[in-house]
């Protein structure tokens, strides 16, 4: 057998067992992801302590043995040209690397994590983890003011993305084992279990599941224990003393160091990313940026060491009550300074350590001032940087319960939590009425994406189009005449209709029913319609979409281009395929907001009891401005005794506010519009007449098919349904929606739900 043979064999093989796996896996049920999310774990915790060792030995190569252990006494004992030297050589490291191979790798990296699970079905580029541990360890190692949070963040959820897609797993599933990579690295490098889950759920994830929790607590658990095999037993990162204390009137002072620390806070993240546009707007080849960033912390550090790194030595001593007041203010200056000129420049780290350090000293600073005038009712300044540290994270961050949790886990101190949360809570309602973005999401909204707008659209992203769209439709050609587009659009009942080249069946552009019959309105005098070809008809649509595209980018264009329909093309030949309208769109929305079992659909506590009358004038007076605007009348007829309805108010008043928005579409200017409730046996009816043209009889029960295109809307987020989706609210509640009747006069639309009876009457 040749080499070329044993070779082909041997991946044949292979892919079938990696197909047979895949579809193991994505048709198991969560046991399967949560076996995953153990393997996540695993590399996670692993991941976590090869990046702490690896700091170590970078920090020993640029200054020397043991600066790994003892930092700031051995850079101290440098002369100035090697403190100098180090972090601008990490720069010329690593600024090339970034640039060239991995731009992901820029920055902090938990905005990048959010970004490909609210945007990218949780996807990661394979190479990111690698490069960026190497990256962010030569920067923090070189002298660089980072933490290791960002990059172990984006490394372990690297792993967990990269884990997902080699088993084809879907977008859902794929974010969740993001989640769980990202849990598993701040688990084992802070020794955080519950921290790390909540992080990726509060920040991350940001939403909190059964399907997301179990499989990320797996891996944090996981991460830590895998990471405690390498580190040994630890204790709590920090040595403080226990916190006391003591008045009750210090809890005033702890929302006052809430509020200080949102000020903190604002500074710190507004000041991150101005230093970000200053090295943007430098006219300097961005791959030497970094270098630039090194030399200006290399400056500011020949007086003041402390703040390269993580500074946790530094912390420490803030937190026993050992650093004067003028020192701690400087320190926090510095740090900002020092953190905004690594970051901002373009190298690689986190912003976690900085803010703690920020915070301890932020708080320190302000528990001095308050205990030299109130020394008997304050603890001592210690005590304010401990609740510091995770006030200024939470501020900056907005995220108070990851603040909480993982300052805990980091002191073993349970007499911070009353503190802890009051000042966490105080400092993230602040700074979020000053501003709505925080220091992740401000890297995103400074690159157009707004996280939440997406997470409505989330619902709908991992959606194609081919899954909503209408196949085979119904098509003109450039051969037609208007006659035969005017007999095809009152027998099919649809607003626009693609128009094909006769011979090469290609498309030429689109033609709505309205331009239609505003042409032979106006040229009422042309004896033959049938003569008239349509090609001065049809308009072009500049903007394609696929059957592969998803339904946003449907979504962006019919938004972007007052589309109400547009064509769908085949990704392989580029061949007319089907048709995709709003309607389609919103029935997707909506299917996805209600998906799951029937029962569960409209449970008893969604559900309140009604009266007829009440929901119908809601309904009534909600669209009464459209019907004024065409001088229509709404007569209301609402039968004596009617018995109550037991609904979901929202959705039956969506169904209603559609059917009369569809009447008050299709009724002639100065119309009258009919309903009536009335019951009939166990049901209460309600029946809605219009003075519209009338629905042909054929097509009838075709309207609440789902590519109906009879509902039409101005945008997605409008009250209006198609009828598919009003009938299936209507069955949800074990009612019925029908057409009763329609001819040229009108058409009339019931609907029947089951009739309350109060047992005890």
């Amino acid at each position: 057998m040749s080499a070329n043979n044993f070779s082909s064999r041997f991946k044949n093989i292979y892919n079938n067992i990696h197909l047979r796996i895949c579809k193991y896996i994505q048709d198991s049920d969560v046991s399967s992801l949560i076996i995953l999310a153990l393997l996540v774990g695993i590399v996670g915790g692993v991941a976590a302590a090869v990046f702490h060792h690896l700091i170590s030995i970078i920090k020993n190569i640029f200054f020397g043995v043991d600066a790994g252990i003892n930092f700031v006494p051995v850079i101290r004992s440098l002369p100035w040209y090697h403190r100098i030297l180090s972090p601008v050589i990490g720069g010329l490291i690593v600024g090339p690397l970034i640039y060239f191979f991995v731009p992901e790798a820029k920055g902090h990296g938990v905005p990048e994590v959010m970004e490909a699970a609210a945007l990218n079905s949780g996807k990661i580029r394979a190479r990111v983890a690698p490069f960026k541990a190497l990256i962010s360890a030569i920067t923090i190692g070189s002298g660089g003011s980072a933490g290791r949070e960002g990059p172990i963040v984006q490394i372990g959820a690297g792993f967990g993305s990269a884990l997902g897609q080699f088993f084809k797993l879907d977008g859902d599933s794929i974010e969740i084992l993001l989640a769980s990579g990202a849990a598993a690295g701040i688990s084992g490098t802070f020794n955080a279990p519950l921290a790390g889950v909540i992080f990726s759920l509060e920040v991350i994830m940001k939403n909190i599941k059964l399907k997301n929790f179990s499989p990320v607590v797996i891996a944090s658990l996981t991460g830590n224990a895998v990471a405690n095999l390498f580190f040994g037993p630890r204790q709590a990162i920090f040595n403080i003393p226990t916190h006391n204390f003591v008045s009750n009137w210090e809890f005033f002072f702890y929302i006052g160091l809430g509020l200080f620390a949102a000020v903190v806070a604002l500074i710190y993240q507004n000041s991150l990313y101005g230093m970000e546009h200053l090295f943007e707007g430098i006219k300097f080849p961005p791959y030497l940026k970094p270098a630039l960033g090194g030399l200006l912390i290399a400056l500011l550090a020949l007086r003041i060491p402390e703040i390269h790194s993580t500074g946790y030595p530094i912390m420490e001593q803030a937190l026993n009550g050992t650093l004067p007041l003028y020192l701690t203010l400087i320190f926090m200056i510095a740090k900002i300074l020092a953190t905004d000129f690594t970051l901002g420049s373009g190298a690689s780290g986190g912003i976690f350590a900085p803010s703690l350090f920020i915070g301890a000293m932020a708080g320190s600073s302000y528990g001095g001032i308050i205990n030299t005038f109130f020394p008997n009712i304050t603890g001592g300044p210690g005590s304010y940087a401990i609740i510091g540290m995770g006030a200024v994270f939470a501020g900056a961050a907005h995220a108070p319960l990851t603040s909480i949790v993982i300052l805990f886990e980091m002191t073993r101190d349970f007499k911070i939590f009353l503190p802890m949360m009051l000042a966490c809570i105080v400092s993230s309602v602040a700074t979020g009425k000053v501003q709505k973005k925080n220091i992740y999401t401000t890297k995103l909204l400074n690159r157009g994406i707004d996280l939440s707008v997406i997470d409505q659209a989330n619902l709908i992203k991992n959606i194609k189009v081919k899954e909503i769209m209408s196949s085979n439709p119904l098509t003109l050609y450039d051969t037609n005449t208007v006659a035969d587009a005017k007999k095809l659009f009152k027998g099919a009942f649809v607003s626009y209709v693609p128009v094909l080249k006769q011979k090469s069946g290609d498309y030429i552009g689109m033609m709505s029913y309205r331009n239609l019959m505003n042409f032979i309105e106006k040229n009422e005098n042309i004896d033959d319609l049938g003569s008239k070809k349509i090609e001065n008809l049809v308009f072009p649509t500049s903007n394609k979409i696929h059957t592969e595209d998803s339904i946003i980018k449907a979504l962006e264009i019919i938004s972007n281009t007052k589309s109400k329909t547009l064509p769908v093309f085949s990704n392989d030949d580029e061949k007319l395929v089907g048709v995709v309208s709003r309607s389609d769109i919103l029935d997707a929305y909506h299917k996805k907001i209600t998906r799951g079992d029937k029962e569960n659909l409209f449970t008893l506590s969604d559900k309140e009891t009604l009266e007829v009358k009440n929901l119908i004038n809601f309904a009534v007076d909600s669209v009464s401005k459209t019907a004024e605007d065409k001088n229509i009348i709404i007569e209301k007829k609402l039968d004596d005794n009617l018995p109550e309805i037991i609904v979901n108010s929202n959705k039956i008043l969506w169904v209603l506010n559609s059917l009369l928005s569809n009447s008050i579409q299709y009724t002639v200017n100065g119309g009258v519009i009919k309903i009536h409730a009335y019951n009939e046996g166990e049901k209460v009816l309600i029946s809605i007449k219009d003075q519209g043209g009338g629905i042909p009889e054929h097509i009838q029960l075709e309207v609440f098919n789902k590519y109906s295109s009879m509902i039409t809307k101005d945008n997605i987020n409008g009250d209006d349904l198609p009828l598919s989706s009003s009938k299936e609210i209507i069955s949800a509640h074990n009612g019925d929606l029908w057409v009763e009747e329609s001819s040229q006069s009108g058409t009339t639309f019931i609907l029947s739900l089951d009739a309350y009876f109060d047992e005890d009457e």
